[in-house]
């Protein structure tokens, strides 16, 4: 049976739905189970009564012999019931047929979230129905591939890596160590936090002070970055201060693939097209969210002139980092040239929208 919405979890999320919530809505019991179930087909536990329907009226509805979460737990047997079963029984909770208050809908999709999440699944919005919010539930593609290192941040020449150990993928920076960063830390399913990037830097440089950590952090990355980068990039940790202690770190420049040589080395020749991305975002569940700005480098030669063949090498490697599992968006390097400080506010204001619906797209709002 296909299950991958734990017992914890939906023992958990229907407890506290019953504890908190009117599940039911505005409609009757049985029409709610018989969007879900198809009660008249299955058997009864009950020799006096023809099919389940019939029994479980008459002992939870007629004489109420039993509550509601015996109702649940022991003759529907809510734990148990494959994924399409209980995603059904969630995405009708929800339903706009089920509840008339759309404020009600959306606080109880806030409460489902916070639970399916752990499992990788959510509801999200997909429609509207008759001017309501309809919500299905989706899984949550995120990359189960744990992180082993992060390089990112590069502010100069290249580093050289080498296996230390081939067998157990131990790498180690032979040349420019110091021109990059490296983490190693394990990366919790929370994915990493801001918090967590500062306090390695505290360790990895001797640091004391939590505040001249993060501001000494921020002076290192931005060696790393190009000014629409440095633009987005602090427009991000303005945003970001509203998650607190949950802001996922904003890494720039990370390294997902790593060719051992330079261009200039292979005379030229790239076996790899690309290396790095702008930035990297590594939130919960394994989802990992990659921005790219896309200056003139990306499209065009050297000498100004349009070039197919850059822009066709740039969409396939795109094409492979989704099928790697990350999402990518990219942003017309146009968007971040402004000429007075109204164009300049605009500009922040695009990205904060930005942020704020990809961070609601993946429930962290």
């Amino acid at each position: 049976m296909n299950q991958n919405i734990s017992k914890i979890t939906r023992g958990k999320l229907v407890r506290e739905l019953l504890k908190h919530h009117n599940i039911f809505g505005d409609i009757e019991l049985m029409d709610f189970l018989s969007n879900i179930w198809n009660l008249k087909d299955l058997p009864s536990l009950d020799k006096r009564c023809s099919n389940a329907y019939d029994d479980i009226y008459t002992h939870y509805v007629h004489f109420e012999d039993y509550d509601i979460e015996h109702l649940l737990f022991e003759r529907l047997d809510i734990h148990n019931c494959d994924d399409t079963t209980f995603t059904k029984f969630l995405e009708t909770i929800v339903s706009p047929e089920v509840r008339d208050e759309i404020q009600e809908q959306y606080t109880l999709v806030d409460v489902i979230n916070r639970f399916i999440q752990n499992d990788s699944f959510k509801l999200e919005y997909v429609k509207n129905l008759s001017g309501s919010p309809l919500f299905q539930v989706k899984h949550l593609k995120g990359n189960k591939k744990e992180i082993q290192q992060l390089f990112f941040a590069c502010n100069g020449y290249k580093h050289r890596l080498i296996f230390r150990d081939a067998t157990t993928n131990e790498i180690e920076t032979t040349r420019n160590s110091d021109k990059v960063l490296c983490y190693k830390e394990p990366i919790s399913s929370e994915g990493l936090l801001w918090t967590d990037l500062i306090r390695w830097y505290m360790k990895e440089l001797k640091l004391n002070n939590y505040e001249q950590s993060e501001k000494e952090l921020i002076t290192r990355l931005e060696e790393s970055m190009n000014p629409p980068e440095k633009l987005m990039f602090h427009t991000y940790l303005e945003f970001g201060r509203k998650l607190g202690t949950r802001m996922p770190a904003y890494i720039p420049q990370p390294y997902l693939k790593y060719d051992p040589y330079t261009a200039l080395e292979r005379n030229g020749v790239k076996d790899l097209e690309r290396e790095r991305m702008d930035f990297l975002l590594l939130f919960p569940h394994g989802i990992r969210i990659l921005t790219e700005i896309d200056g003139q480098q990306h499209y065009s030669e050297e000498n100004g002139q349009v070039s197919p063949r850059k822009y066709a090498n740039m969409v396939r490697e795109d094409r492979e980092d989704k099928l790697m599992g990350y999402e990518v968006f990219r942003f017309g390097g146009f968007e971040f040239y402004y000429n007075n400080e109204f164009e300049f506010h605009q500009i922040k204001k695009n990205l904060f929208d930005f942020f704020e619906k990809l961070f609601r797209r993946y429930g962290l709002l």
